[in-house]
């Protein structure tokens, strides 16, 4: 029997693998986005599988979207979210109400720009965030 974390997992690797560009991941509580991202990123270095995770620019303006992806991740590593820090350059956004609207407001602006692969979010996201 697997556990909620391996089926987790599971969805979202064949998601990102099929080529759909982001996944959601909704939970329950602010603490629980935390604990599921970085349960997301040791899964996937375990596996092998962290490259389908990590932003690739497309092909036909990669160099300005490369330069973009450079500033979000200057813009990130000076949040005061120390998770959200480490779990950004695997791909990976938090998002809760828990959060500085800053850091919420960076994690919307670089999903939207598809920066972030997976992000793991409590119900506030849904409640007043529009998203591609």
């Amino acid at each position: 029997i697997k556990n909620l974390d391996d089926v987790c997992y599971d969805k979202v690797l064949e998601q990102i693998k099929v080529g759909r560009q982001q996944v959601l991941v909704f939970v329950h509580a602010r603490n629980a986005t935390v604990r599921t991202g970085l349960q997301l990123v040791e899964y996937a270095r375990n596996r092998g599988d962290l490259e389908y995770f990590l932003y690739k620019a497309k092909d036909d303006d990669g160099q300005q979207e490369s330069r973009q992806y450079q500033e979000a991740c200057r813009h990130v590593s000076h949040s005061k979210n120390v998770q959200l820090r480490d779990l950004f350059p695997n791909g990976i956004g938090i998002h809760h109400a828990g959060m500085l609207r800053q850091d919420r407001n960076l994690v919307e602006k670089y999903f939207s720009k598809g920066f972030i692969k997976v992000l793991v979010c409590t119900a506030t996201l849904a409640w007043g965030v529009n998203l591609p």
